[in-house]
């Protein structure tokens, strides 16, 4: 428990993430500056800023990653530059591709729940009454 001299307390942020310590501002703006400019779809439409939330094949962010990892390696084993655009393509796709995982495994722990409460006392039920006929 922290205690402030004010008299005002918390609990103890050991155990929580230290997201200004894990992330940088520098590079989220420029993610956000890239998506930006990604937003335009090639048919000219604007795409929304969340769209890509709506899901995409993991094999898809996979691929993309892999291509656009593969892209800034050679950019800098040839000429020995950096390039931020691939950089943030690859945050987008390493984001992406987190976000599909993290969703599937929320829809397998739901479903494991809901057949622990609903189905199995169901199933349950069913086999008793079955069993008292017989």
């Amino acid at each position: 428990m922290r205690t402030f001299t004010t008299g005002a307390t918390r609990d103890d942020a050991t155990t929580k993430p230290s997201y200004c310590g894990f992330l940088s501002p520098r590079a989220l703006k420029r993610f956000g500056q890239y998506m930006l400019v990604h937003q335009r779809q090639a048919d000219g439409k604007l795409r929304a800023s969340d769209n890509w939330k709506r899901g995409m094949p993991r094999e898809e962010y996979l691929e993309s990653l892999l291509r656009h990892t593969i892209d800034l390696w050679d950019e800098y084993e040839r000429k020995g530059t950096w390039n931020e655009e691939l950089e943030c393509a690859i945050l987008f796709n390493a984001q992406g591709l987190l976000h599909e995982t993290m969703k599937e495994e929320e829809i397998l722990d739901q479903a494991m729940i809901f057949n622990a409460q609903v189905l199995r006392p169901r199933l349950l039920r069913e086999m008793l009454k079955a069993a008292r006929r017989k």
